[in-house]
This record gives structure tokens, sequence and C-alpha cells, in this order.
């Protein structure tokens, strides 16, 4: 019985070993983070840049609903210039001025195509572009 005991001391000793060396891992990989990621109080700057970035930011907030209302028409323009993956569409007089649907987000909305489509999420399809167009060109 004596050496039951010693073995029973044995392997609960090495649990507790095992145990301990996995809390000493869980806080030295704390520290650790701590060390790589110190998290610290604000200067006066950047409390009034993150104030700025806040009201930005509900301006943002405003801006996507803003583009939700108006998307279904920004939508159904576009499809008036037929664009599609690889073909820039028709031209459209806008102004009178005979614009592409790139040229017109460019002067009306102020920045690129592919960043309306992002903005509105939408792609090119794949559609054929109109061939009785293509051949007028």
């Amino acid at each position: 019985m004596a050496l039951r005991v010693e073995e029973d001391e044995d392997s609960t000793l090495e649990h507790i070993s095992e145990v301990a060396e996995e809390v000493d891992e869980q806080v030295g990989d704390d520290q650790e983070d701590d060390i790589e990621h110190p998290v610290t109080q604000p200067d006066e700057v950047t409390l009034v840049l993150i104030d700025d970035a806040k009201k930005l930011g509900k301006r943002f907030q405003s801006l996507n609903k803003e583009i939700d209302v108006w998307r279904p028409t920004i939508i159904a323009l576009k499809e008036k210039f037929r664009v599609t993956k690889g073909y820039e569409g028709i031209r459209i007089v806008v102004d009178g001025n005979g614009l592409f649907w790139g040229q017109f987000c460019e002067m009306y909305f102020g920045v690129g195509a592919r960043r309306v489509n992002q903005l509105i999420n939408d792609t090119d399809d794949k559609r054929e572009p109109n061939r009785d167009h293509q051949a007028r060109l």
C-alpha cells in the first residue's frame, strides 16, 4: 500500500506541476500581449481627434442611409448608360455633354464609377452589350 500512496502522490505532483506551468504560460502570454499592445490614456490632441472622428462617423452613418434611399435611382440611371463588364456603355447627353457612366460619376458624384459601384453595392454584370448600338458606333 505504501507504494500505491507514493504513485498517487507522484501523479498528483505531476498534475500540479502541469497546471502550474499552464498558469505561468497564460500569465506570461497576457504580460507579453500588454507589452506588444499597450493600453494608454489619450492625450488632449488624441481626445480632439477621437471627438472629430465620432462626429464624422455620424455623418458616414447618415450618408449610408442617404445612399440606401438613392440606390434604386442610381442603379436605374446606370442601367440607362448600358454599362456592362468590359463595356463602358453608351454616351448620354447631360448638360450639353455626351458622357459615359464613368464620366458622369466623376463629374456629378466626384468619384469614379468603381467607387459608385462600391457605395451602391453593385457590379457590372456580364450581360452582352447592345450589339445594335455597337454597330452604330
